[in-house]
């Protein structure tokens, strides 16, 4: 079950997107804040998505008895997030200078791949004798099925245009917030013994778990500053190259392993770059296509809290990080 304070900052998030496009749109029809400056457009894209988000797990730790520290990490999880997305956004020009843009992203596939769970040095803690601190000792996979969410919006300020032949480059600065939330549901897992294998010779046989195992929801909050340029080749074809940096990223997970009464919950910050290429071919005065590649990093720590049948049992270190591209097409109008 989501908590309340969760769900509602996913409710806020996203009623900010969805009163921006109600300005976008409302305002084509309002005569009166209509001038030679203001441009409205709106689009709408299909896309897919691919990279993964993942966190470890190990260092230092606390429990109610003792503290201590163990190899980081001592386990990794990774999420898959290959779908297909749908998506909404607008763009108000306010000055010649000026462009606010937002974006919603929505997943509408469900399987996202498969979710990779490996397990170190855990022989070397339970088996007398075992020669290998730092050895695979657990592996597992488990089909996952994603629900996907994202929402952007970003300010830009333009500076005079350097122009070249027919060609018009235009630099820019600005900031963008960006909000994520991914919800996993993983059922069906297989683990293996690589280290087992290794070490003894022969192929063991693997175990197999049916049914639902493991939901996992993380939501990251990316405040970003950016800066980049803007080319016109034509009247009718534009180029967008963007670049940007977050100094304070917050993420923030919760994890429950549904056949061992496992639950955990996690704050994490840190830092994330981003990129982003984009072309726009005009067709006719109204109507646009476009075409976009859209790529960020993550890398944040913090602490995990642990909870076994509903009590808590420690606390240990985690780093949760993050790949992402995302390519989309898109179709616009301009109001």
């Amino acid at each position: 079950m989501v908590p309340a304070a969760s769900r509602s900052a996913k409710t806020n998030t996203i009623s900010m997107a969805m009163m921006f496009l109600f300005i976008c749109a409302s305002n084509v029809f309002c005569e009166e804040v209509h001038s030679e400056h203001n441009n409205y457009s709106l689009t709408v894209g299909w896309g897919f998505m691919a990279g993964h988000t993942a966190y470890q797990i190990g260092g230092r730790y606390e429990t109610p008895e003792t503290s201590g520290k163990v190899r980081f990490p001592i386990s990794e999880l990774e999420f898959p997030l290959n779908t297909h997305y749908g998506s909404l956004g607008g763009e108000v020009e306010l000055t010649d200078r000026i462009k606010l843009k937002a974006k919603i992203r929505k997943s509408i596939s469900k399987d996202a791949g498969k979710m990779k769970d490996s397990d170190w040095g855990i022989w070397y803690e339970e088996l007398d004798g075992w020669p290998y601190s730092d050895s695979l000792d657990i592996y597992s996979e488990s089909d996952t099925k994603a629900d996907a969410l994202t929402v952007d919006i970003t300010a830009r300020y333009y500076f005079n245009p350097w122009q070249y032949k027919k060609t018009a480059v235009s630099i820019f600065i600005g900031a963008k917030y960006s909000w994520q939330r991914f919800d996993f549901t993983m059922s069906d897992l297989e683990q293996w013994y690589p280290s087992l294998v290794d070490y003894y010779g022969f192929t063991m046989e693997h175990d197999v778990f049916s049914g639902n195992i493991m939901e996992y929801e993380v939501t990251k909050k990316i405040p970003a500053l950016t800066t980049g340029v803007q080319i016109a080749a034509s009247p009718d074809f534009f180029l967008d190259a963007v670049f940007g940096y977050a100094p304070y990223v917050t993420v923030n997970d919760e994890d429950r392993h549904l056949q061992r009464s496992v639950f955990s919950t996690s704050d994490c910050d840190g830092e994330a770059v981003l990129l982003s290429l984009s072309g726009r071919f005009m067709l006719g005065a109204r109507w646009s296509m476009g075409l976009a590649y859209d790529y960020m990093a993550i890398d944040t720590r913090g602490e995990e809290k642990q909870y076994f049948e509903g009590q808590y049992s420690a606390t240990v270190e985690q780093k949760n990080f993050s790949n992402l591209h995302a390519v989309e097409l898109t179709l616009g109008w301009i109001f």
